[in-house]
């Protein structure tokens, strides 16, 4: 199949190119000492996110649930990354419950 500027398009295993392509987008780490954000993204074992399914077993003729997951893929490692980093931030949330207890204290105190 073309695979150019015709609007034809080209079907590879993920193999061929894959990996090459994610990497292609993580060059950057290196340039601005994300080193080892780059090397654990070039080791990830998966370049995409799965998808399987369980039986919704309290519904009449069992339909199924998607459920995706990133274990093993780049995507779970950037995200990792960026939760480390948002850490940081201070958020001052007025209506934000660490433990359900406080929900009580501050009924009992009106």
């Amino acid at each position: 199949m073309p695979a150019d500027k015709d609007g034809g398009f080209l079907v590879l295993p993920s193999e061929t190119r894959g990996s090459e392509a994610i990497l292609s987008h993580f060059k950057k780490c290196n340039e601005v000492d994300l080193k080892g954000l780059g090397l654990r993204v070039k080791n990830s074992k998966k370049s995409c996110l799965e998808m399987f399914f369980a039986g919704k077993t309290h519904k009449v003729d069992c339909p199924l649930r998607v459920i995706i997951s990133e274990r093993g893929t780049w995507q779970k490692t950037m995200g990792l990354f960026i939760q480390q980093k948002l850490k940081l931030l201070t958020i001052e949330d007025l209506f934000l419950v660490r433990n359900s207890n406080e929900v009580g204290v501050f009924f009992q105190l009106k």
